[in-house]
């Protein structure tokens, strides 16, 4: 947890953006219920060959909206909301980028169900 705590930006329990907060992007909001919320609001159907998706990318010029659609995610899902900056994960010491990103993987799955925003990838 050392690394985890100093590299998470924000840890929200609750976000309180809703898709009706994100205007536009209906494409993607639909998107992302279809391979997001679904599979967490019904995971009876998800089941046997259908599988979830385990993650997602959201990609797009800086101020289009991908990390408010990631907030108003974890409010659809009930979820908890971690944010990282993927530059808070290098180090300039082998190894320790890897424990890094080990310890936040392993504080979001402490956190379950839980949204992991990693930004600027």
């Amino acid at each position: 947890y050392y690394y985890a705590s100093l590299i998470i930006g924000a840890i929200v329990t609750d976000p309180n953006v809703t898709f009706e907060d994100v205007i536009g992007l209906d494409q993607a909001k639909e998107a992302l219920k279809e391979a997001v919320i679904l599979p967490v609001t019904f995971p009876q159907l998800f089941q046997g060959k259908r599988k979830p998706c385990s993650s997602i990318l959201l990609y797009g010029p800086p101020g289009t909206g991908k990390s408010y659609l990631a907030k108003a995610i974890a409010t659809e899902c009930k979820s908890t909301f971690m944010s990282v900056s993927s530059s808070d994960l290098l180090s300039i010491w082998l190894g320790e980028a890897e424990k890094s990103i080990e310890s936040v993987f392993e504080l979001a799955r402490e956190r379950q169900p839980c949204i992991l925003f990693i930004d600027e990838i």
